[in-house]
């Protein structure tokens, strides 16, 4: 019980910090909604965190039976299907990479041979920054490109 309060006590700080204050109005309504006993003050029984209770979302996926009541087994069952979950979008995800990785590859490939050599690599880079395919690059053609790489740098840097 101690425990539960700690934590309690420790995620209102978290969340008082981490959100912008209350008003004096909007925590008096909470407080009118949440105290049962009308002291003014709301004990741990009368507590709700909004969303629900995480014991209340933790029931409704971890209990297979219906009991009421979590199992290990159920814990282990549901951590499973979860994993299966996961999995299968990892999977596709892992499909859809698979399938642009080869579409790059054989755009890289410009002769078909299997394989990319750094010259194929210098003619794909020039083509991509020709936009007007000319066979030249313009001014406006480089600044265009210059700024797309710094774009893809930014990204990856902050992504």
């Amino acid at each position: 019980m101690r425990f539960l309060k700690a934590k309690l006590i420790a995620t209102a700080l978290i969340a008082s910090v981490s959100t912008p204050a209350f008003t004096d109005h909007r925590s008096d309504r909470i407080i009118e909604r949440l105290d049962s006993n009308d002291d003014g003050k709301i004990s741990l029984e009368e507590f709700q965190p909004p969303g629900g209770s995480p014991g209340e979302r933790m029931l409704e996926k971890a209990d297979l039976d219906g009991d009421g009541l979590i199992t290990l087994d159920e814990v282990r069952q549901a951590h499973a299907k979860r994993i299966a979950k996961h999995r299968k979008e990892m999977e596709a995800r892992m499909s859809q990479t698979q399938s642009e990785m080869d579409e790059k590859f054989t755009e890289l490939d410009s002769d078909g041979d299997g394989s990319v050599t750094p010259e194929e690599i210098r003619l794909h880079v020039f083509n991509k920054m020709d936009k007007d395919d000319d066979g030249f690059l313009s001014a406006r053609e480089l600044k265009h490109a210059k700024h797309h790489r710094r774009m893809r740098q930014r990204h990856h840097r902050d992504g």
